[in-house]
């Protein structure tokens, strides 16, 4: 079963890759490759998960307001469903939004501002290996240090 796992992995980095030198490098209009995946600015981060936790709110609020009004009145999802319309409109599945969404917009900025600004850190670290594995080391170690 491990020599099974262990060839899997193989195979896997020989398609990652394969694939990274045609999607990180691209020609610009004068022909000269120059490198399309480069890091942001850590404000472009910052922004970037500013509205990723916005999103993250607005989609996942109504599913919450439905547990917790399942919790408190110990009802089905039907019936919490039907008394939050009947209660506050389509509008009552984000009433209490506000707060979570002022919460989670600078914390996810801070996350992916962090997560971009220790990939640059430890970017020298696996500077010896191969670029797909670099790669993968990279975003796996920036992303233990952000946790």
């Amino acid at each position: 079963l491990e020599v099974n796992l262990l060839g899997a992995d193989r195979r896997l980095l020989r398609i990652i890759s394969a694939e990274c030198p045609k999607t990180m490098n691209s020609p610009d209009s004068n022909g000269n490759r120059k490198k399309a995946l480069k890091m942001d600015s850590p404000f472009k981060q910052l922004v970037a998960g500013g509205f990723g936790g916005a999103c993250l709110q607005l989609v996942g609020h109504p599913f919450d307001t439905i547990k917790v009004k399942q919790q408190l009145h110990h009802c089905s999802v039907p019936v919490a469903l039907r008394n939050t319309v009947q209660a506050g409109g389509i509008a009552g599945f984000w009433r209490g939004v506000t707060v979570p969404l002022f919460m989670s917009v600078p914390t996810f900025g801070v996350v992916f501002c962090s997560h971009d600004l220790n990939k640059r850190v430890v970017k020298d670290l696996f500077a010896h290996l191969q670029p797909s594995h670099a790669a993968i080391l990279e975003t796996a170690a920036a992303g233990a240090m952000v946790a």
